[in-house]
């Protein structure tokens, strides 16, 4: 009798449903070739409800995701859909925050950048900098259009001229994320 009770029991709490908030991270397919994703987007909160078995189904933490077919150029707005979760039949959504996501792409351009030189320290006394040059002195530098609506120029990591008493040449690269 106890193991027909404690049968009995599992099939009745493995058929109970429960409601509970998971986390997805979205990720949008389909994106035109040419353009980027220029917005940063949000993580998904759903709300769902399931059996232990159907939450049980829907995979680790880092397998959850929400598709996002991207359609067109321009702006986007993806609403509640349980379409596009993949999720076992057994789960239902109740609701999902945002309810909206809404999807900015830009257009992937390239330009020619002029290179600055970044110059640290302070030559001698009775000495200054008068003049910087670099070779090459412009850079083709790939990326999405709105970023390059403020760069006017590609910086260089900085070139010491602590203490300097001659002409100070320097084999450099360019300053990761540095633009002006």
């Amino acid at each position: 009798t106890l193991a027909l009770t404690m049968a009995l029991y599992g099939v009745v709490v493995a058929g109970r449903t429960y409601a509970r908030e998971v986390a997805f991270t979205p990720v949008l397919e389909n994106v035109p070739p040419g353009f980027v994703v220029a917005t940063e987007l949000p993580e998904v909160l759903v709300r769902l409800q399931a059996t232990p078995r159907g939450f049980a189904a829907l995979g680790a933490p880092a397998r959850r995701t929400i598709r996002i077919p991207v359609a067109g150029r321009d702006q986007r707005e993806v609403r509640r859909s349980e379409a596009l979760m993949p999720q076992p039949r057994v789960v239902s959504v109740l609701s999902m925050q945002p309810e909206r996501l809404a999807v900015r792409l830009d257009r992937v351009v390239r330009r020619s950048l002029p290179v600055r030189a970044a110059v640290r320290g302070t030559p001698a006394p009775g000495y200054d900098v008068r003049a910087t040059r670099s070779t090459p002195s412009t850079v083709l530098a790939t990326g999405p259009e709105s970023f390059f609506s403020n760069v006017t120029a590609r910086v260089t990591e900085p070139i010491d001229v602590e203490g300097a008493r001659e002409p100070v040449t320097a084999r450099v690269g360019l300053s990761a994320g540095r633009a002006v």
